[in-house]
């Protein structure tokens, strides 16, 4: 797996990070379980790193 360097979201209004810790938080609520690491990496690889790079 190719490494990444977590960098800050930049040129992007507040809006535009909020999915990924709306899907996280939508899990955790809607569960009441820990979020299981395939739904941490789905929400990982589809949303947030589209974003930071």
């Amino acid at each position: 797996m190719p490494s990444t360097v977590a960098r800050p979201i930049r040129n992007s209004s507040p809006n535009a990070s909020s999915p990924p810790f709306d899907l996280l938080r939508h899990e955790i609520l809607t569960t009441f379980a820990p979020v299981p690491d395939h739904a941490l990496e789905e929400i990982v690889d589809t949303v947030f790193l589209p974003l930071v790079h």
